[in-house]
């Protein structure tokens, strides 16, 4: 991930992370919560930059960037080890009829890669997708792909009624994070009415 450090104001990435073997965790309020959590405070503390976002049961997206000069693979890692630490010690205080699963499936490997810690919630490998901010279309494409997650999953009828999105923030509501909204994206999506599939195409079935 070295070639991934923040150089200007016109770069995001995209970046999704998956749990590890794909557990559906997040079907639970609690953790849901904590991922909100986390992710305002790195929002407020850390130099995570949020342009989009959206939660589902086994993964989150992100359309992101460091706020100055923190390098993206650090400010990434940091985040996984921060929900890793909250959301297994959570599981392991909270009412959870799969507490003891999940303790035991989100148990880090022995040695794994290296390093000594106690919990991997997430898939060790991601790998972010650059993007240029001055490409509106290709931007608008993105934002949809991320919003319209759980209305292909029939989960709601429209992305803005999901909270655990940023849909409804370009809707103009409030949504639970922190964003940083980008005028000619908020416009763009008020006037569209459906998804398109070229991001799809064209970055995750590679």
């Amino acid at each position: 991930m070295k070639g991934y450090e923040y150089k200007n104001m016109s770069t995001c990435y995209f970046v999704s992370l998956y749990t590890r073997d794909w557990v559906d965790i997040f079907e639970r309020p609690v953790y849901k919560q904590l991922i909100v959590h986390s992710l305002n405070h790195f929002s407020d503390q850390k130099g995570l930059v949020i342009y989009a976002w959206c939660l589902m049961s086994n993964h989150l997206f992100l359309l992101m960037r460091p706020d100055g000069m923190v390098p993206l693979q650090e400010l990434v890692t940091a985040f996984r080890a921060f929900t890793e630490e909250k959301i297994l010690a959570a599981a392991d205080t909270e009412p959870e009829p799969r507490r003891k699963w999940i303790l035991n499936h989100f148990r880090a490997p022995s040695g794994f890669m290296g390093l000594q810690r106690e919990w991997q919630l997430w898939e060790e490998q991601w790998q972010p997708i650059h993007i240029d901010m001055a490409n509106v279309e290709d931007l608008l494409h993105q934002f949809e792909f991320i919003h319209q997650q759980p209305v292909r999953e029939l989960i709601v009828d429209a992305a803005p009624d999901y909270r655990y999105s940023s849909a409804r923030d370009y809707e103009g509501s409030k949504g639970l994070v922190q964003i940083r909204k980008i005028p000619d994206i908020e416009n763009e999506l008020a006037a569209s009415s459906s998804y398109t599939s070229r991001f799809v195409a064209r970055y995750l079935r590679r």
